[in-house]
């Protein structure tokens, strides 16, 4: 009856052990690559920069609303993104598993031990800075081109015997649309550069 029972049993526990060691590896990798920082600092951002659309609009009201809708809204933020993270993280690791062997990880984890392992994460905020820079700069002209390339298409279907009339106001409405697009990239970068200034400060002090 033992010996039935033993090379299953003997099978579960070094599975166990095995899916216990490459759980171990995950954490570790996730650690390591602060993936969970990374995370929670995005999240942070997200609650501290609370928007406000109302501004203006309650009169000698507003400062009292303002306080009052902030504080709400913002206490509803870190409840939500608190709420999240518990779903992701659990995630990110199921994603590791799914994709990493227990050597894929092993190996990983002495590269970001090794010199050049922790100057690469050292110096990712700084790339990663610098390449947001760099695709601001490069999708200014993005916007343009996207409307200069529907005008071509437009022109195309009017040559081709399409209602001109039709396409006229569907490539006007288009048009507003994007500059309402355009507006609010505008004002959500203008946030972001306010609310990374705004952190720069807290840091110095």
């Amino acid at each position: 009856m033992f010996k039935r029972f033993a090379l299953p049993l003997a099978f579960v526990l070094v599975t166990s052990f095995a899916q216990a060691d490459k759980k171990a590896l995950i954490d570790e990798v996730i650690k390591l690559s602060e993936a969970d920082k990374q995370i929670e600092q995005s999240f942070a951002q997200i609650t501290k920069n609370v928007p406000n659309p109302f501004k203006g609009k309650f009169g000698d009201q507003q400062t009292k609303f303002d306080e009052v809708f902030t504080k709400a809204v913002k206490e509803e933020l870190v409840r939500i993104t608190k709420e999240i993270y518990g779903k992701v993280m659990p995630q990110l690791a199921g994603l590791y598993d799914k994709h990493f062997t227990e050597e894929d990880l092993t190996a990983i984890t002495a590269f970001m031990k090794s010199p050049a392992g922790i100057k690469q994460k050292n110096m990712m905020p700084k790339v990663m800075e610098e390449m947001s820079k760099v695709m601001q700069d490069t999708s200014k002209g993005l916007m343009p081109a996207m409307q200069d390339a529907l005008k071509k298409g437009m022109d195309a279907a009017k040559k081709a015997g399409i209602d001109p009339k039709l396409v006229d106001e569907l490539l006007e409405k288009r048009e507003e649309e994007a500059k309402k697009q355009k507006e609010m990239m505008e004002k959500f970068q203008k946030m972001q550069e306010e609310g990374a200034k705004k952190g720069e400060a807290e840091e110095i002090d």
